[in-house]
């Protein structure tokens, strides 16, 4: 359902992992079914991804923007593999948080840019885990799917080939072989030809013995009248010699056309001959082109069975079930060492573990297990973060609108218990709001403002301004001072102690003093004293009650 793009094989494959097993369901419903349907069967466990359920993940605006600057970034898993329309949350939900760079470096670079918040893939397998650790190594012998994808097809386009020049050899084979039997059937005819030109030249033979033993009579014959002719009283004789030599001319007329076709059919037997000659080698050529594609044939069905045979003992595999996994751009030399190298861990395993399959199914299912709840802590350590920013964002702005108000009263009281002057608060890290210290800028009317040069009792004086203005910011129901003004001279004294009785209205302040300019402005008064030796008695008195008193 998935399908990698070209040269993203590696990075796929390590990406899934074991989700590329997984098994997808229109429904909630259907993975439930398919569940029980194992438990019934005891046909194992598989991990079912629900369409209706699954919810696509992707990266987060801000560490995109990073992972988008960042050196050999090439984008998200997600953008390089082809699928159907209707599994794009499930493709989202397994590779949309993935990145993918090209090379190692580049990838612990941006890892560390995004604090490890992301997993980070390279095209060579390599990974940067979420948290930082690394894995990666060789690939040459992994299980991993989509490689062996790409090795099956090259593979079969291999097969492929080799089965048309199998089909292409057997086709030349066959015209071969029709060659053949035409050319041997030509030599059958020529054969005949001959066998009915020979019987044609024994009869003329015999014909020309039987001429030449005519001449040899007729010349015996024509000497004889040649002695006749000496006797011309013999006239019947002369004109039989005539009559015998007119027959001599014939026979000589005819003996020479026999010769001629004597010589004619001889010729003609020569030049049949010599064709025959050329068909008999032009036959063996081809019988032995015959004989070489046989045994060509022969050893290319040999190879085809022994490859059948090891296919079907080596990989228990079919020809037609092979065929679906053909691939044909395999590098032959790398797939037989990645054959060799499997065999070798194979028989490195030793005995076969039958709970092997069920034992990783378990841990594969605690692991997974465990990595949801990972994914969990991550995103609820995600959402803390960002509710611990949102709090220190609040603490700022809270802290510093305190600030400037408790800063603008401190100046206002400071003037007033001071009679003049000014006075500031700041920060001494500006830039670090929650974690600054503060320093006190002061100067009283005729002084410089420095703090190393005032007395105790403009010092306490100082503290005491700071004190009110943020009680003046934030009022508080009570508030407990001992003998804070014992520096103060009698004129501060009496101001503070005015300053007090303004403020008693919203706060409640208890003084602990023995300055008779603070007593003076309380409102209730307690006092200890030991009019026994050893024995301490309190004794509280109210101005007002004792101003009357006074006065009566």
């Amino acid at each position: 359902m998935i399908v990698p793009n070209e040269g993203y094989e590696k990075a796929v494959g390590v990406s899934l992992g074991g989700s590329a097993q997984f098994i997808v369901t229109v429904s909630e419903h259907d993975a439930k079914n398919g569940i029980s349907y194992l438990k019934r069967n005891k046909a194992g466990r598989a991990t079912f991804l629900p369409l209706d359920v699954i919810k696509g993940r992707t990266i987060r605006s801000d560490l995109a923007m990073i992972a988008t600057s960042s050196e050999g970034y090439l984008g998200v898993m997600s953008d390089f593999v082809t699928y159907d329309k209707d599994i794009e949350q499930i493709v989202l939900n397994l590779l949309g948080q993935i990145v993918v760079t090209d090379t190692l470096d580049h990838a612990t670079r941006l890892s560390k840019n995004i604090h490890h918040r992301l997993k980070v893939v390279t095209l060579e397998g390599d990974v940067v885990n979420v948290g930082g650790s690394l894995t990666g190594g060789s690939l040459k012998n992994t299980n991993n799917t989509f490689t062996h994808k790409g090795e099956l097809e090259r593979i079969e386009k291999r097969i492929g080939e080799e089965e048309n020049n199998l089909r292409n050899a057997r086709m030349e084979l066959a015209r071969l072989e029709n060659e053949g039997r035409e050319i041997h059937q030509m030599f059958l005819q020529k054969q005949v030809s001959f066998a009915k030109l020979e019987v044609v030249v024994t009869n003329k033979m015999n014909d020309l013995q039987v001429a030449k033993s005519e001449y040899e009579a007729l010349t015996h014959q024509s000497a004889n009248l040649e002695e006749l002719e000496a006797d011309p009283s013999d006239n019947k004789l002369l004109d039989e010699l005539n009559e015998a030599k007119r027959e001599r001319d014939a026979l000589k007329e005819e003996i020479q056309y026999k010769r001629d076709m004597r010589m004619r059919y001889v010729n003609e037997n020569d030049m049949l001959s010599s064709e025959l000659r050329e068909l008999r080698a032009t036959q063996r050529v081809i019988e032995k082109g015959i004989t070489d594609h046989r045994i060509a044939k022969t050893k290319y069905e040999t190879d085809i069975q022994n490859a059948l045979n090891r296919l079907n003992e080596s990989y228990q595999m079919t020809y037609d079930h092979a065929l679906e996994f053909l691939n044909e751009d395999v590098d032959l030399d790398q797939a037989k060492e990645t054959v060799r190298s499997l065999r070798m861990r194979i028989a490195s395993l030793g005995n076969v573990n039958l709970d092997a399959i069920q034992e990783y199914e378990d841990v594969s299912s605690r692991y997974e297990t465990l990595n949801k709840n990972r994914i969990e802590l991550r995103e609820a350590q995600d959402a803390l973060m960002k509710a611990i920013s949102d709090m220190d964002q609040i603490m700022v702005e809270r802290f510093s609108d305190t600030f400037e108000k408790i800063n603008t009263e401190f100046n206002r009281v400071f003037r007033y218990l001071f009679g003049g002057g000014y006075a500031q608060l700041k920060y001494t890290d500006p830039d670090n709001i929650l974690e600054t210290g503060i320093d006190i800028e002061a100067q009283p009317p005729g002084k410089a403002a420095k703090l190393h040069s005032f007395s105790g009792g403009e010092n306490a004086l100082i503290a005491l301004s700071c004190l009110f203005a943020m009680m003046s910011v934030r009022t508080v129901p009570l508030s407990i001072l001992d003998e804070v003004e014992a520096a103060l001279d009698p004129a501060n004294v009496e101001r503070f102690a005015k300053y007090l009785q303004e403020y008693s209205d919203k706060t409640q302040f208890i003084v602990v003093t023995h300055r008779e300019g603070t007593m003076a402005q309380c409102d209730l008064l307690y006092g200890a004293t030991m009019q026994q030796k050893g024995v301490t008695k309190l004794v509280s008195v109210k101005f007002e009650d004792a101003t009357q008193m006074a006065s009566a």
